[in-house]
């Protein structure tokens, strides 16, 4: 899932935010990872759902205007 600040960002952010309504995961934030911390981690809520497979890693980029172009961009996308 990748954001950039345009007229959808609102609606993108939404989509981010219904993510804490799924009853497929335990939502964690700045959750201790590999050294350091992610911003948000899905983990299977395994005692409803015991076949779910994956779970999720959600780290969040900001740019200022100023430093906004493709490059920039794809520099942070991983």
């Amino acid at each position: 899932m990748e954001f950039y600040y345009d007229r959808n960002c609102e609606s993108q952010f939404d989509e981010l935010c219904e993510l804490n309504l799924s009853p497929y995961f335990i939502r964690h934030s700045e959750r201790a990872w590999g050294g350091g911390f992610v911003d948000m981690f899905l983990a299977p809520f395994f005692f409803r759902y015991a076949d779910m497979r994956h779970g999720y890693l959600i780290e969040l980029k900001y740019l200022k205007r100023g430093e906004d172009s493709p490059v920039r961009r794809e520099s942070c996308v991983f």
